[in-house]
């Protein structure tokens, strides 16, 4: 029996914040709940896997008959390794990346653009090795 089944197609667009500051810390006292740094390491490093496999994988309601069909990734990487917001545009404006890119180097944060997922998973990769950014004692009184 023949059958048609809809596919999806068409442009998507993701936006999140990865607030790796913020593992560990009880927002009560500002303090770090976790024991020490290498637990707070495991942990963002496992959340910047998930990033990675949550492109390399979609998954969802009906992708076993409806998978995507994506076409192509694109789009920007922002860090922060001291404490200031990342700047943040939807990637549906046309021009998205480049003022990313000028408000990114005005406020000191690095921009790491992509192509496609090869390089999207290559800055993910690169990212485990930091350590994520955490408040100095001054700051958590």
């Amino acid at each position: 029996m023949v059958y048609h089944r809809p596919t999806r197609s068409g442009i998507y667009a993701f936006v999140t914040l990865f607030q790796a500051w913020r593992i560990g810390l009880n927002e009560v006292n500002y303090t770090y709940a976790l024991g020490n740094d290498d637990e707070r390491k495991e942990r963002f490093e496992l959340a910047l896997t998930a990033y990675e496999w949550t492109f390399k994988r979609p998954d969802g309601a009906m992708t076993t008959t409806r998978l995507p069909h994506i076409e192509g990734v694109e789009g920007l990487v922002l860090v922060a390794k001291t404490a200031v917001p990342v700047p943040l545009l939807s990637p549906l404006c046309d021009d998205y990346r480049q003022k990313l890119k000028e408000l990114a180097e005005r406020q000191g944060v690095e921009a790491h653009e992509f192509d496609d997922l090869l390089r999207l998973t290559e800055i993910l990769t690169d990212l485990r090795q930091l350590s994520p950014f955490k408040l100095s004692d001054s700051s958590q009184q």
